[in-house]
């Protein structure tokens, strides 16, 4: 289980927290002040612990439960499986990038890490989101992918351009600009 510790911009007490529960709006322990997450975005493991209906509430209005609807989409780096994926490219009301990997792949290790950063740097701007193709075939099969790591980047279900092997951080901030702005 992922831990984070976001520190209140208000009395400063460092507050603890699941990386599952992002999503709900937290709230300082100390002073109820709601705490920023933007900066503190992780990838959430979705699939086997959510279902169906649960990625479409959190895709359609930011959050898995169903009394914190808000504007605002909570755009981490989501792992996705076969399964939710389709589902999820469907219902995405904002840019996707869709990030394919496989954990055994230098490349991919080595662009990881930045695919986080744009993550939070992205915020509630795209949709930023993994598909480990070593247990996810499918989704690589319907894709025609044949090298990792590959990012797709797709507007209403869409593909509107892919990228093969690992990009620098300024060239992939510039691709999704553009693709964001277009």
């Amino acid at each position: 289980m992922n831990t984070l510790i976001v520190a209140c911009p208000s009395c400063k007490t460092k507050n603890k927290m699941s990386a599952g529960k992002q999503h709900h709006k937290p709230r300082c322990g100390k002073c109820q002040t709601p705490l920023p997450m933007a900066g503190h975005a992780t990838p959430v493991e979705l699939g086997s612990r959510y279902g169906i209906k649960a990625l479409a509430r959190l895709f359609r209005y930011g959050s898995l439960c169903r009394s914190c609807h808000s504007n605002d989409k909570a755009v981490v780096p989501r792992r996705l499986t076969d399964q939710d994926a389709a589902q999820v490219i469907r219902e995405a009301d904002l840019p996707l990038m869709l990030d394919l990997y496989s954990p055994g792949c230098t490349p991919c290790r080595t662009l990881a890490p930045v695919i986080d950063k744009l993550a939070r740097f992205f915020f509630g701007r795209a949709i930023i989101a993994k598909i480990d193709t070593s247990t996810n075939h499918l989704t690589a099969r319907q894709y025609g992918i044949r090298g990792v790591p590959t990012l797709i980047f797709l507007k209403n279900g869409q593909v509107v351009d892919q990228v093969v092997g690992a990009l620098p951080e300024d060239a992939l901030v510039a691709k999704l600009n553009s693709f964001i702005r277009a």
